[in-house]
């Protein structure tokens, strides 16, 4: 590929995406269990079970017989019984349906905005119409929204520099950084 910059002082940033199916359930658990508001309902149930185990105030004999116990339990499994088979249902429905998730993507980032090219897309969008970026161990997101954006796997940069370029970029813009 051959690329005529005209002005040396643009930046430009040029990437090939491609989303592999496993990759991206992955990716969908780890946004889904390390949501803050998740942690936080979990670690309310299991300090309360602890909490009723510690002081006496629930044995095997009593386990249902007190609502908090209930909303406990439940709450427990809900996140660690059907909350992960749901997830993992809906993302495979959700990646086997959309054409956008198989195509491979081209990415430009330069100062001003970002353009996705695929078989089925052509986007330019400027970096206002993004809120934050958050990376993962193995993905970056620019996110548009609370549950809508850009999904890239760091092995599509092609060298740590483009990554922090893009960091910079999204920073100029007043993009928030999420770690």
């Amino acid at each position: 590929m051959l690329c005529i910059y005209l002005n040396p002082q643009i930046i430009m940033i040029e990437l090939d995406v491609e989303i592999n199916g496993v990759e991206y359930i992955k990716l969908n658990y780890t946004l889904v269990y390390r949501n803050p508001a998740l942690i936080i309902v979990l670690a309310a149930a299991v300090v309360m079970l602890l909490v009723s185990i510690i002081t006496g105030n629930l044995t095997a004999d009593n386990i249902f017989s007190s609502p908090v116990h209930i909303i406990a339990l439940l709450v427990l499994a809900y996140v660690l019984l059907v909350l992960p088979f749901i997830l993992f249902y809906r993302v495979r429905t959700l990646y086997n349906t959309l054409p956008l998730l198989h195509e491979r993507l081209h990415y430009t980032f330069d100062e001003k905005q970002i353009l996705i090219k695929g078989k089925t897309v052509k986007e330019k969008n400027p970096w206002k119409d993004y809120v934050a970026v958050k990376q993962t161990k193995n993905w970056v997101i620019l996110w548009k929204a609370q549950n809508m954006g850009n999904f890239i796997p760091k092995t599509a940069f092609k060298n740590e520099g483009d990554l922090e370029r893009l960091i910079d970029m999204a920073t100029a813009n007043k993009l928030k950084i999420q770690a």
